[in-house]
């Protein structure tokens, strides 16, 4: 064994011992683990932008605003789907289907309160009471996809 393969196998075994063991554990960065961390990372991203949106039509006043406001709701709402979509063509992990499925259904029920909050007429206690209840659900479904994102950066580790 030469000095530098001595070297490199003290570090390694040092590494080890110091508790560096668990970052050698960890799984390897695919390109696939990147897609499935962009889709999730992407519609996460989408579902902010449907919570905005529920929120500033607490202050839209015209009409016209109101229709670009339902007009960015939808798209967003495209958006959501559309990465949906990409991830259930993708493979997934057991653990990162049932997040998926929870989603959707959690997901499905919202679209409804979101439209209706988006095209009310007008705006009044009703509707503020309304979206501060959107908000919270959305919340509640954000920290699913939180969740998912945080166990696979631990997973495979955090530095990417």
């Amino acid at each position: 064994m030469d000095a530098r393969m001595f070297r490199a196998f003290a570090l390694a075994t040092s590494l080890a011992l110091a508790g560096g063991a668990p970052a050698l554990a960890q799984e390897p960065v695919t390109a696939q683990v990147l897609k499935v961390y962009a889709a999730f990372a992407k519609f996460e991203s989408n579902i902010s932008e449907v919570a905005a949106l529920a929120k500033l039509r607490l202050a839209v006043e015209s009409d016209e605003e109101q229709a670009e406001l339902i007009e960015e709701f939808e798209n967003d709402l495209r958006q959501v789907a559309r990465y949906i979509g990409i991830l259930r063509g993708m493979e997934l992990l057991p653990t990162q289907t049932a997040v998926l499925d929870e989603f959707e259904v959690k997901w499905d029920a919202l679209v409804a309160d979101g439209r209706a909050i988006v095209t009310a007429e007008t705006v009044d206690d009703d509707l503020r009471a309304r979206v501060r209840q959107f908000w919270e659900d959305l919340d509640e479904i954000d920290d699913l996809i939180d969740d998912k994102l945080e166990e696979m950066r631990e997973r495979h580790g955090a530095d990417w």
